[in-house]
């Protein structure tokens, strides 16, 4: 009995530590993939164009949605993603330099989100959303 009062006393607060465990087990994925899936979107946007990432006038350019699974592999439709990502550029003053805005959102289940028309990147989510990352860089003409 003494033993297994033991056993029991120093197995309680181990199990009550498990999911504790696993939340930051699952956070520390979603860090990883979004930060691949950044990755991703940043160097295509940086990669392309100048005249395609930008449109001819000040305004912001939004850039097709696009979605991402779990894993992080794009998805070819928006049937069940489990990240969306935006991506506006706006084209600076001096016309050779652009803000390019990358927002990335965990949102279980399916529709898109808003965009923000000033930006390019998305409205505020809602409150469903677990993850919601923005990253602002710049991309310069090279001609």
């Amino acid at each position: 009995m003494i033993a297994l009062a033991v056993t029991a006393v120093a197995v309680l607060p181990i199990m009550g530590l498990l999911p504790v465990g696993l939340s930051s087990f699952q956070h520390a994925m979603d860090t990883s993939v979004t930060s691949q899936i950044y990755q991703r979107a940043a160097a295509d946007a940086g990669q392309a164009d100048f005249s395609t990432l930008t449109s001819s006038h000040p305004g912001t350019t939004q850039l097709p949605v696009r979605y991402f699974s779990e894993q992080g592999l794009e998805c070819t439709s928006a049937d069940n993603p489990v990240f969306q990502v935006a991506v506006g550029a706006k084209l600076n003053a001096s016309s050779s330099l652009a803000t390019v805005v990358v927002d990335i959102v965990k949102t279980p289940g399916t529709g898109t989100l808003s965009r923000d028309p000033a930006t390019g990147g998305f409205m505020a989510p809602e409150k469903s959303a677990a993850t919601c990352i923005r990253r602002t860089f710049y991309v310069a003409r090279t001609r």
